[in-house]
């Protein structure tokens, strides 16, 4: 990644006594920017979900979602090869009841923490949603 190039000129009056190019490293962003979730549960039967982030660290790895409803009913998928793409979690055949379920996205970090933590489970969204 390549961030902004800069001359550096030293002067004396209207003498240059040196130079020297530099450049400033781009700070890189780790963030999510949205999640898009829609039940289409008369259709197929699921819930369709998709991620829009960024990730120019490489921090986050190992996504899941899980959708759990009032009573407990739960469903979940693993989409760590494919993050960006749009994934399903099963309603219908999971037993789904009710008109809501959480929605939860779960992924491992690796982004070290104040306190110095390490690699951990990070909770990247989580909201209540339509079914």
């Amino acid at each position: 990644m390549r961030g902004a190039r800069y001359d550096v000129v030293v002067q004396n009056g209207n003498s240059s006594l040196a130079s020297r190019s530099v450049t400033m490293a781009k700070k890189c962003v780790t963030v999510l920017r949205a999640v898009e979730h829609e039940c289409r549960c008369a259709v197929d039967g699921t819930s369709h979900f998709r991620l829009d982030f960024i990730d120019e660290n490489g921090y986050w790895s190992d996504f899941r979602a899980t959708l759990t409803d009032a009573f407990g009913n739960l469903s979940e998928c693993d989409f760590s090869d494919a993050p960006t793409e749009e994934h399903t979690l099963a309603v219908n055949d999971a037993g789904m009841r009710g008109n809501t379920a959480v929605l939860r996205i779960v992924c491992t970090t690796t982004e070290t923490t104040e306190d110095g933590s390490g690699e951990r489970e990070y909770l990247l969204y989580e909201s209540e949603v339509s079914i």
